[in-house]
């Protein structure tokens, strides 16, 4: 089981830098971040996010902040297991 779910986040996140590329180019940090969380199948960290961005870790932690003041993501976890995921409407 942990085997598929690593598999699957490895195919996610592939998926994702390259959908990224080619539909983000010209989008400001805060949109990137929220992008790249609703895409997200599974609850992402904030490392995964900075992976996928040219952006500061800095910007995407006030871009985390402030969709999480907004309400349209949550956190999962505590500490270094956090994760972001994205709030249905």
């Amino acid at each position: 089981k942990d085997f598929i779910i690593y598999y699957l986040n490895i195919i996610l996140s592939s998926y994702i830098e390259v959908d990224m590329l080619v539909s983000i180019d010209n989008m400001k940090i805060i949109d990137k971040v929220e992008y790249i969380i609703k895409e997200s199948v599974i609850p992402i960290s904030k490392n995964e996010i900075y992976n996928h961005l040219s952006s500061s870790m800095i910007s995407i932690e006030r871009s985390l902040n402030e969709l999480l003041n907004k309400k349209v993501i949550s956190k999962v976890g505590q500490g270094r297991l956090t994760k972001y995921k994205y709030n249905k409407r």
